[in-house]
């Protein structure tokens, strides 16, 4: 990087950023990119996406935001108590994430910009 290079700049630059942060964006602020055309990808349990909902005026308005769900149960695992949560052990806690992710995966994969294909014919 040049001497003279920002951190906006890298900003300008980014087609994807993650912001995975399960607390509140404090001192990140994951969104951030979405002003320079980025694609954000930010966790269903970060603090950013009621403020990012009421500024865009619905969340339709932003499609470069993909929230990652990793808390959510997949399509048909269910618990019948909030005992059977307390069973869920790492192996579950990893199945579940790899599955939402999967689906984070799939919708930035979708958004992201794909290069023009040329044909040439010899």
């Amino acid at each position: 990087m040049p001497e003279d290079m920002e951190f906006n700049d890298v900003r300008r630059g980014s087609d994807l950023e993650f912001g995975q942060s399960n607390l509140r964006a404090v001192r990140h602020r994951p969104g951030e990119p979405l002003n320079f055309g980025a694609i954000c990808c930010v966790s269903n349990v970060c603090g950013c996406i009621g403020f990012a909902e009421h500024a865009a005026g619905g969340l339709a308005n932003l499609p470069n935001l993909v929230i990652a769900d990793y808390v959510s149960l997949p399509y048909g695992y269910w618990l019948s108590s909030p005992y059977d949560a307390l069973g869920i052990d790492r192996g579950v806690r990893n199945w579940i994430e790899g599955n939402n992710s999967a689906v984070a995966a799939a919708t930035i994969y979708e958004r992201l910009p794909k290069p023009k294909r040329i044909c040439r014919r010899y």
